[in-house]
C-alpha cells in the first residue's frame, strides 16, 4: 500500500515534540530518527539504550519517564 511522504513536511510542525528513539531500532536508524527531530522546530531528541521499533510497549518505564520529564518541563503537568 502507497504511504505518502510526509518527511518534508515536518518542519511545519509548532507544538512541542518530543522524539524517543531506541538505540537498537533495525527499521528506522538513529541517524534517520535524529536527522529528523533536528528537522522540527524546538523538538528534542531522547534515546533509550537497547530498545528496538517500539520503545514504549519495550521499556515502557523509561518511556513513561522521558515522556513525563518533558510534558513537566513543557507544563503540561505538574
Amino acid at each position: 500500500a502507497y504511504r505518502e511522504d510526509y518527511s518534508q513536511r515536518v518542519k511545519e510542525i509548532d507544538v512541542p515534540v518530543l522524539v524517543v528513539h531506541g538505540t537498537a531500532d533495525q527499521a528506522i536508524t538513529i541517524d534517520v530518527a535524529k536527522a529528523m527531530a533536528d528537522r522540527i522546530p524546538g523538538a528534542q531528541f531522547e534515546e533509550i539504550p537497547g530498545a528496538g521499533h517500539c520503545p514504549p510497549l519495550e521499556m515502557p518505564e523509561i518511556f513513561a519517564e522521558k515522556l513525563v520529564t518533558f510534558l513537566k518541563k513543557k507544563r503540561f503537568i505538574k
